[in-house]
């Protein structure tokens, strides 16, 4: 009997592996495909890698002149394992640095303790928009006028991390992948605002 019991158990589990495993082949596949047709869309180069069970997607190219790569990749490790999509226009078409998110406790926070953002004399902006520029306020006020402010707004909800400039690049990361058209047009959207302000520029 315990031996039967032994078998049974040790069936299932064999069977739940072989469920797991096959699942996350089809979101593999279903999110290659995505990133496929992304790649067909903004006529750019699509290449993945096999990370363990998981498929790392990435396309590479140019978006109005500026090289560009969006990638997939792992941080941490174990169970604090963390999937983020990045994308980086490098190098960097502006020469300075600047930092565009959304507020949150603690950027409050950090305000009633002295640190200070930019703000633009629109109250409502202001309260949503976090924008901070060390070096170039005046040239970061020039690039973020009055159209691009109106950029940022109609992406708020799309918006779930930080645009950022540094030496690393023109970047906006995102944690998790895509497994939905949905989500992938909502990253898309935020890489339109980041593809206006390099337009903007200029």
């Amino acid at each position: 009997m315990e031996i039967v019991i032994l078998v049974g158990f040790f069936a299932l589990l064999i069977g739940i592996i072989v469920f797991a495993v096959r699942f996350v082949k089809k979101q593999n596949n279903k999110k290659i495909e995505l990133f496929q047709q992304w790649a067909l869309r903004l006529n750019l180069q699509h290449e993945h890698k096999k990370q363990l069970l998981a498929k790392l997607n990435m396309l590479s190219g140019e978006l109005d002149g500026v090289p560009v790569v969006i990638y997939e990749h792992i941080v941490g490790s174990g169970k604090n394992q963390v999937l983020y999509t990045t994308v980086t226009f490098a190098p960097n078409p502006f020469d300075f640095d600047f930092k565009i998110g959304k507020e949150g406790f603690f950027s409050k926070v950090g305000k009633s303790f002295g640190s200070k953002d930019i703000e633009f004399g629109d109250e409502e902006f202001d309260k949503k928009f976090l924008l901070k520029c060390k070096d170039e306020e005046g040239r970061f006020r020039n690039l973020m006028d009055f159209r691009m402010q109106q950029e940022l707004r109609n992406i708020e909800k799309q918006l779930k991390g930080a645009i950022q400039s540094s030496n690393a690049g023109f970047t906006y990361s995102l944690a998790g992948g895509f497994n939905k058209q949905a989500k992938l047009e909502e990253f898309e959207r935020v890489i339109g605002f980041m593809r206006a302000l390099i337009k903007n520029l200029r």
